[in-house]
């Protein structure tokens, strides 16, 4: 048996293992218990004038911004919400982008060696609807 996690209410998560498994009897009744808990989720806000033009790398401004991230991170348990707004940049483009900051993010959260697994999650919210919405497609 396999708890949807979707339908848990913002910021719950599953502690125990999903999906659980237990053999069943045919003509007896099964119960299944699974925990959950509420967790604190920090967001982190991106969109294309974070980053240098055509690029994955950060703008000098934004770089030292992820130290004070880290620091927020270790203050207690957290999972991380990487959202991306996005409005005329390709989707392979934003794609990148986020697993370059997953990646920074993950290499520096591994060196502090710290006092939990930092979860992080990717979302990526189109200003026009979709990536192709609003384009002109060329023949």
């Amino acid at each position: 048996m396999k708890l949807d996690d979707r339908t848990l209410p913002s910021g719950y998560r599953v502690t125990t293992e999903n999906p659980r498994v237990q053999r069943a009897t045919r003509g007896k009744m099964m119960k299944f218990n699974f925990g959950t808990a509420i967790h604190r989720v920090v967001r982190l806000d991106l969109a294309d004038g974070v980053f240098e033009k055509d690029s994955t790398e950060l703008r000098p401004q934004w770089r030292s911004r992820i130290d004070l991230l880290i620091t927020e991170l270790q203050k207690e348990g957290s999972i991380l919400r990487l959202s991306y707004l996005a409005e005329n940049e390709d989707e392979d483009d934003v794609d990148d982008r986020l697993d370059a900051i997953e990646d920074l993010i993950s290499a520096r959260w591994e060196d502090l060696d710290c006092c939990y697994k930092l979860v992080i999650e990717k979302e990526v919210f189109w200003r026009k609807g979709s990536p192709s919405a609003g384009r002109e497609f060329k023949e």
